[in-house]
C-alpha cells in the first residue's frame, strides 16, 4: 500500500481530499475510542471486547495515525501539499496523545485493581 505522500498520480487539491478523508476518518474512530474508554472507566475486570477495542483497536490507530502524520510531513516538505497541511500535523498529535491514554490505561486499570 503506497502512502499519499509516495502516490505520484495523487497531486495537490487531489492528495489534499485524499488526506483529509483519512484525517475525518480516524478521528471519527479515535473519538469512538477514547468516548468509549472514558465511559467505562474504571476497568475493574477483563472483558475480551472491552481489550479488543481499547487495545487492539486503540493500537492499530495510534498506528495508522503516525503513518498518516508521517505522510503529511514529507508530503509538506517536499511541496506535493499545501504548508497548510502542517495543520493536520497539530490536530493528529493532539488526538494521539488522547488515544494513547486508552490502551495504556485500560492494562494499568486492570494491574491495578487485579483482573478476575
Amino acid at each position: 500500500m503506497k502512502t499519499v505522500a509516495e502516490c505520484e498520480c495523487i497531486q495537490g487539491k487531489d492528495q489534499a481530499v485524499v488526506l483529509a478523508g483519512w484525517i475525518a476518518g480516524l478521528t471519527g474512530l479515535s473519538l469512538f475510542v477514547i468516548v468509549l474508554g472514558a465511559a467505562q472507566e474504571p476497568y475493574t475486570h477483563f472483558n475480551a471486547t472491552d481489550a479488543l477495542v481499547q487495545v487492539g483497536l486503540g493500537m492499530c490507530l495510534l498506528a495508522l495515525w503516525a503513518e498518516r502524520l508521517t505522510s503529511a510531513t514529507v508530503s509538506v516538505l517536499r511541496g506535493r501539499l499545501s504548508k497548510w497541511g502542517l495543520m493536520v500535523i497539530g490536530w493528529g498529535v493532539i488526538v494521539w496523545c488522547y488515544l494513547a491514554i486508552s490502551p495504556f490505561g485500560y492494562v494499568e486499570d486492570l494491574t491495578r485493581f487485579g483482573a478476575r
